[in-house]
């Protein structure tokens, strides 16, 4: 790590370091390569520190706090910051608040999801109230999942419409299979059947050769199984039943 030259071989050194994190030398050659210059070894080694291990929570969260409060790059916060948020830790909520209205998206992302772990209400209204803002990137894929984590019905129509408006990307793509499950929570038969036509409108404007129609299949077929194991519960629930219909109806043959 340190007299190697070549970015590849450095960077060998720190996921050598971050397999080992029961032994002091590789945790302290990773408190190292935390602040390496460039912030693309630096985001690498505190995407791999396991703060669920009390010796490297000892040795590096303080470090990793002073990172996410003051390092000049707000890629390496927002990297700092997801790390941080795996502790669970509510004495860092403040830190976090702090975050939602960077003007980075990645950072606001970060510090959404991280929230989230500690103060799910907080998270909720953030979320709620940022959508109607139309962010984007990780800031707008955190709000989403927020909000389909906490199964609320009545913010659909904002998730759905979000969902519907997104181009064709990795994101949405990346957020497909939340929305289905957020779909599987959803009564209203009229909002099964529009979250279902969305998904099924984006699965179509995928070209064929990328392999993403039987994916997204999966996910509907999930939808499926979901709502057959709530018909075994309520096996007089038309609307149920014409809920899975509809769906068998729109899987690809």
């Amino acid at each position: 790590y340190r007299f190697a030259g070549n970015y590849i071989d450095r960077r060998e050194a720190i996921d050598f370091s971050a397999k080992r994190q029961q032994d002091e030398k590789a945790v302290a050659l990773l408190k190292e390569a935390i602040r390496d210059p460039y912030e693309g070894l630096s985001r690498f080694a505190i995407s791999k520190i396991d703060l669920k291990k009390g010796n490297v929570a000892a040795a590096l969260e303080s470090e990793l706090i002073a990172i996410a409060k003051s390092d000049a790059n707000r890629l390496v916060k927002a990297r700092a910051i997801e790390t941080l948020g795996t502790m669970k830790n509510e004495n860092l909520k403040s830190l976090y608040a702090s975050y939602l209205n960077d003007s980075s998206y990645t950072l606001s992302g970060a510090a959404l999801s991280a929230l989230e772990k500690v103060d799910a209400a907080a998270a909720v209204a953030f979320a709620s109230e940022t959508l109607r803002k139309k962010p984007k990137g990780l800031l707008l894929d955190n709000a989403i999942s927020v909000l389909i984590k906490a199964g609320d019905e009545t913010a659909f129509n904002e998730i759905a419409e979000t969902y519907a408006k997104m181009g064709l990307s990795q994101s949405k793509f990346n957020l497909t299979a939340n929305f289905g499950n957020f779909i599987s929570s959803i009564s209203s038969t009229e909002k099964v059947k529009l979250g279902v036509d969305y998904i099924v409108a984006f699965r179509d404007a995928i070209p064929e050769q990328f392999g993403a129609g039987p994916l997204i299949d999966n996910i509907l077929k999930s939808i499926v199984s979901k709502k057959e194991a709530a018909l075994k519960q309520d096996k007089d629930s038309a609307a149920l039943k014409e809920q899975i219909e509809y769906i068998q109806s729109k899987l690809k043959k």
